[in-house]
């Protein structure tokens, strides 16, 4: 299963609750049945000419215009649910998922639609902290379920708008469903884990639980981490900010050795030789891992390197920073700290 991300609230700040993808949702939108009549393909050709022009919610615009005239166009409807919510306009994504609902003519479309429905009304709820829309959320997923009961992903979502609404019993239980029906292999299955074992960390800004394979051929998640800190880092060979940051980066490696500090650096280089001769020449001995398709860029949101994240002991994000790689060093400092106090702690409590 692939995770979606929630889009930032601003540049450098996350609503960082994942929701996984349910398997409608990735049906490829040139399968999908386009528009009926000349004034849909219209406003479904304008919506094509925004986004080539960089104008994403007048492209939006024009995509609910096109589903609103033909509401059976689930071409037009997919694209603009996800141009929409791609750009935090959750609001016309739940509005163009409600036309195509009502004009249903199958269950799968319904089941769509309402999922679609339902992420919007909770990625909104979530963001302005409105109970009513992740109540609504509730009521959505519910509705999709009834005809997909056994689907992990539809399971996993409906948990994390339960824990919003503080009703941890009720998201303990979707969260085991999740964990009933999801692969062995998923790499969601130790963090749902956790939430049935801490339900406050499901309302918490969590890292992504990516699964990478590193340079030295180690499989690393980001729950195989808890309990220390990790700096993650963006960047790539030719990226000439990245490159003059390294020092940087290096030095931090230096300063934190031995101490409950992981770098994980993750290039978007395609040439693997070149990426791991860069490696060798630079001295990188920390974690690094190639995202040579972008799947763990997009988890966070990436669209410019360097890109760093701090994430603490738990897995919760802390920080940001674009570049400026430097501006870290204070956060690193207390955080390590902190994690270096915890485990002082329960060295003398195991001792007792």
């Amino acid at each position: 299963m692939r995770i979606r991300r929630f889009p930032q609230m601003t540049a450098l700040a996350f609503c960082t609750a994942l929701l996984l993808s349910t398997g409608g949702a990735q049906t490829k939108s040139s399968a999908l049945q386009g528009p009926s009549n000349p004034k849909s393909q219209k406003a479904y050709d304008e919506a094509h000419d925004y986004l080539k022009e960089r104008m994403r919610s007048s492209a939006v615009e024009s995509y609910k215009k096109a589903v609103k005239l033909d509401p059976q166009c689930l071409r037009c409807a997919k694209e603009g649910i996800e141009e929409a919510m791609s750009i935090g306009d959750n609001k016309d994504a739940w509005e163009m998922a409600d036309m195509i609902s009502t004009a249903a003519a199958n269950a799968g479309v319904k089941e769509f639609a309402d999922n679609e429905a339902a992420v919007a009304f909770y990625r909104e709820g979530v963001l302005k902290n409105k109970k009513e829309l992740l109540e609504k959320a509730v009521v959505r997923y519910d509705a999709a379920l009834t005809a997909k009961p056994n689907d992990p992903s539809l399971r996993y979502e409906k948990g994390l708008a339960l824990a919003h609404l503080n009703d941890d019993e009720h998201a303990k239980a979707e969260f085991t469903e999740f964990l009933k029906f999801a692969p062995e292999n998923d790499p969601m299955r130790s963090r749902v884990a956790r939430y049935i074992e801490q339900p406050e960390l499901a309302r918490a800004r969590m890292a992504p639980n990516f699964r990478v394979t590193t340079l030295d051929g180690q499989t690393v998640t980001m729950d195989d981490l808890r309990g220390k800190v990790v700096l993650v880092d963006f960047w790539a060979t030719w990226c000439g900010p990245c490159n003059a940051e390294l020092p940087h980066v290096k030095e931090i490696a230096a300063r934190y050795a031995g101490r409950p500090l992981v770098i994980l650096s993750v290039s978007s280089d395609k040439d693997e030789a070149k990426w791991k001769q860069f490696i060798g020449a630079h001295g990188m001995t920390w974690l690094q891992a190639r995202d040579s398709d972008q799947s763990i860029a997009e988890m966070f949101g990436i669209e410019s390197i360097p890109h760093y994240f701090t994430i603490d002991t738990d897995g919760i994000l802390q920080t940001e920073q674009l570049g400026g790689g430097s501006e870290i060093d204070g956060k690193l400092k207390k955080m390590v700290a902190q994690a270096e106090k915890h485990l002082q702690e329960n060295a003398v409590k195991g001792g007792d």
